[in-house]
């Protein structure tokens, strides 16, 4: 995870998602982990929170589990609870696959439990 948050126009367009008033008053100052940007594979660190489609063309939020390689990071995607649906992404065929979070994925009020869900996941499957 970065020290420094990456900034970037994740707070302007984040009140233009399909659930606006959730998180137009999410403070996401402290969160390090958030994508707040676009990013590449290769930037992508253990523990990074963004927004990755799935193999079926669905975006969800998503946590980076396994740090394989700088072209290659192992995601898991929120609802899932199960590693099957886990996927290894590649810099040579899914930079198009993520996004700063919340910029595809539904929301619901409850952002902080998301949140949590996705880095609980990342501590049991350490």
């Amino acid at each position: 995870m970065n020290a420094q948050p990456r900034l970037g126009t994740f707070e302007n367009t984040r009140v233009e998602t399909k659930n606006p008033s959730a998180l137009a008053s999410f403070d996401f100052s402290d969160m390090k982990d958030i994508i707040r940007k676009t990013t590449t594979i290769g930037e992508l660190k253990l523990g990074d929170i963004l927004d990755a489609q799935d193999y079926l063309g669905s975006w969800y939020l998503a946590i980076v589990i396994d740090d394989i390689s700088s072209t290659s990071k192992q995601i898991h995607f929120l609802p899932y609870q199960r590693s099957n649906r886990d996927e290894n992404f590649t810099k040579e065929n899914d930079e198009t696959r993520i996004a700063p979070a919340f910029q595809h994925a539904e929301v619901s009020i409850d952002i902080h439990d998301h949140i949590a869900t996705l880095r609980a996941y990342l501590e049991a499957h350490r």
